[in-house]
């Protein structure tokens, strides 16, 4: 394993991160983006929208809550109409979280109803038009969404995956707590999900089978591109990272500690870890063979 020297930059309040190329861009809950170039801040943006949720890049933008932050330009666009409606003496939805799809075509919304239940929606990621409820309950809204390319993973209690028409799927047998996280590699083949201060589970989308459990008291979470490694950010700002080798996880050396950290990103080049009003940049080099075991796979970087 090979870790390259930590480049700090400002997250200006962002807690998530996403790394593209060489730029590093940072968002926050209160819809606020800012740009990072290298070490040097290219552009900062501010939007209207309450914007919980963490970033996908989405072609040539980074999408997270009801935004689309265009690289290029760095302008942002915000789809109103994937916002619940302002009612009256607070009466109306509150938005636990957004989730896009990978390809920008979907998003998804989780919200808590005056009433005291909790819904699932799926929109148009083009006009944001509410299309289909694909989950409601009286449980907490649920704060782990991932939208895959035909169907939508769903961190309640007993999680849940529909299609995007909302008809169930299948469940995943998991731990009986609600999910802090879930995210999927590129290809969308394997998905962690995190039980906050309890375990990270390894999910084979083929079939939704938890083929690993990884337990600590985890934060956070994230899987590399291809799959083949997944690093995990403890309570405490521990950062450890597994192989995945054959169906199991075999954990390496820790990697660093940072107090205060609250989210982790595992790029194809890059790990960056946000907190206490920072992003972390470094390289990483590490060879896996992967969840298959057939060939040698790697997450590396030179910067």
């Amino acid at each position: 394993m090979e870790l390259g020297a930590w480049t700090t930059l400002s997250s200006e309040g962002g807690g998530a991160a996403v790394v593209v190329g060489e730029q590093t861009i940072a968002v926050g809950l209160g819809g606020h983006a800012v740009i990072w170039d290298g070490v040097r801040r290219v552009a900062s943006v501010t939007g209207t929208s309450i914007s919980p949720g963490r970033p996908r890049v989405v072609g040539g933008r980074v999408a997270w809550g009801p935004n689309l932050l265009a690289l290029d330009a760095g302008t942002l666009e915000s789809l109103k109409a994937a916002e619940p409606l302002h009612m009256p003496m607070d009466r109306g939805d509150v938005v636990r979280t957004y989730a896009w799809s990978g390809d920008g075509a979907w998003l998804a919304r989780s919200v808590s109803t005056h009433g005291g239940s909790a819904r699932v929606t799926l929109h148009d990621g083009a006009t944001g038009q509410e299309i289909v409820t694909a989950w409601a309950g009286s449980d907490l809204a649920p704060e782990a969404l991932w939208v895959g390319p035909r169907w939508l993973a769903i961190g309640v209690r007993q999680p849940r995956v529909v299609d995007l028409e909302g008809r169930e799927l299948a469940t995943i047998d998991f731990g009986g707590t609600p999910l802090s996280h879930l995210e999927a590699n590129l290809d969308e083949r394997w998905l962690i999900g995190v039980e906050l201060n309890r375990a990270i589970a390894l999910i084979d989308t083929s079939n939704w089978a938890v083929i690993a459990r990884w337990a600590g008291p985890w934060a956070d979470a994230a899987i590399a591109p291809d799959g083949a490694a997944i690093v995990g950010l403890e309570l405490g700002g521990k950062l450890r990272l597994a192989c995945v080798d054959s169906g199991r996880l075999r954990e390496l050396d820790t990697l660093t500690t940072f107090v205060g950290a609250v989210t982790v990103q595992l790029g194809a080049v890059d790990i960056a870890v946000v907190g206490s009003g920072e992003v972390r940049r470094a390289s990483l080099r590490v060879a896996c063979r992967g969840a298959s075991g057939s060939s040698a796979m790697s997450v590396s970087a030179t910067r």
